[in-house]
């Protein structure tokens, strides 16, 4: 815990306060006010207006995530998994909506059974095939639903980029496509909650509601 709490970078929220018990253990950190990037990317539910985030707003927090990971494998090389618990509601966003990794950095002091079953690291697929984890088990895509309805939807955005006109989609079609994709998503999120360890408000802000970042 002393280790994790001498970890600064930018990008990590720091470790204010902790206390340690073997089967107990509480850490405390700074409030962060604009919640997290899953919040950000899927709001609330139904009927609710998302946010705006720019294509480069989006790059600085892909930035953000990737330079505080490097950091950490940097200064934890005893860790095969230095996060262990990556993903988008366990990214936190501050004031300029620079992200703020939280959760990592824990798989040392959890109960291993626990790690097992809650960890995204430890599901991993060579977790699953040979029984540990790698160096690489921090950064993997668990969704392959979600993989493939984003190929589709870079599909449907270059048919319509198309340099010969009469190749290039009609925008109905576009339309129809993209309606499709969202019907699926919109089914998948009322089985699936896109939050473990963070629990959002159920109000949300207009500020946030209407953020659109440079």
């Amino acid at each position: 815990m002393r280790r994790l709490g001498r970890l600064s970078h930018p990008n990590l929220l720091p470790l204010v306060a902790y206390y340690y018990r073997k089967e107990e253990k509480l850490l405390m950190h700074d409030y962060v006010q604009n919640k997290s990037l899953a919040h950000l990317l899927h709001g609330e539910g139904r009927g609710v207006k998302k946010a705006v985030v720019h294509w480069a707003a989006r790059l600085k927090i892909i930035k953000g995530v990737a330079s505080a990971l490097s950091y950490m494998y940097d200064e934890l090389p005893m860790l095969t998994v230095p996060h262990g618990h990556l993903k988008s509601s366990n990214i936190l966003l501050d004031e300029r909506f620079e992200p703020l990794m939280t959760d990592y950095a824990l798989v040392p002091v959890m109960n291993q059974s626990h790690a097992a079953q809650l960890m995204v690291a430890f599901k991993s697929p060579e977790r699953k095939q040979f029984g540990k984890s790698s160096k690489k088990s921090d950064v993997w895509f668990d969704d392959e639903a979600d993989k493939e309805e984003a190929v589709k939807l870079i599909k449907i955005g270059l048919a319509c980029c198309d340099g010969n006109a009469e190749s290039r989609s009609e925008l109905k079609d576009a339309v129809k496509g993209i309606e499709e994709l969202k019907a699926k998503a919109r089914g998948d999120r009322e089985d699936n909650s896109f939050y473990s360890s963070i629990s959002d408000g159920t109000e949300r802000d207009e500020d946030f509601t209407n953020v659109a970042i440079h």
